[in-house]
């Protein structure tokens, strides 16, 4: 099955997430994900281009929550 705008891969799949996509990934609310990111709770992401879009591992922040044991 080919990915098109209206297919995307799933988030699943994907190595990275947008915050706000991580945040309906997991159930977090987007408040709550800029909290971790701000507090330096979890570090494995990236920032990308000039207005600095921050891209998270989604199977490192998995593991993260899954070691955190909550959120």
């Amino acid at each position: 099955m080919s990915r098109t705008a209206n297919n995307p891969l799933p988030y699943s799949e994907r190595k990275y997430l947008s915050m706000k996509e991580m945040g309906q990934y997991m159930g977090i609310g987007l408040n709550r994900m800029k909290q971790i990111k701000k507090d330096g709770e979890f570090t494995a992401y990236i920032t990308v281009g000039k207005q600095g879009k921050v891209m998270i591992d989604r199977a490192a922040f998995e593991q993260w929550v899954e070691e955190k044991g909550y959120i």
